[in-house]
């Protein structure tokens, strides 16, 4: 199901796209949290890597560098380069 959870991350980013532009948003860096998860599971690791880096400049351009949200962010950045086996990009997250 992870196609169908793709799509429907797309669909979200897009009708905010619509609505507010690319402005930056908690909603719009979960769905690219959502999406980097996705193409983690899919190892689909380039998709997955750019949505993550999304998901962190869109949280670190709204909030502190300390914020919780950032956890599962770095966490995500870090599972993209294990499993790219970038070892020593994983260890920087």
């Amino acid at each position: 199901q992870y196609e169908r959870a793709i799509q429907l991350h797309e669909k979200a980013l897009e009708i905010h796209r619509l609505a507010v532009g690319k402005k930056p948003f908690g909603s719009i860096a979960a769905n690219h949290e959502g999406l980097a998860n996705c193409y983690i599971a899919l190892r689909e690791l380039d998709k997955a890597l750019f949505h993550a880096q999304e998901a962190l400049q869109m949280i670190t351009s709204v909030t502190r560098q300390e914020h919780p949200a950032l956890y599962s962010t770095y966490m995500n950045l870090g599972l993209v380069y294990h499993n790219a086996k970038q070892y020593d990009q994983a260890l920087d997250c």
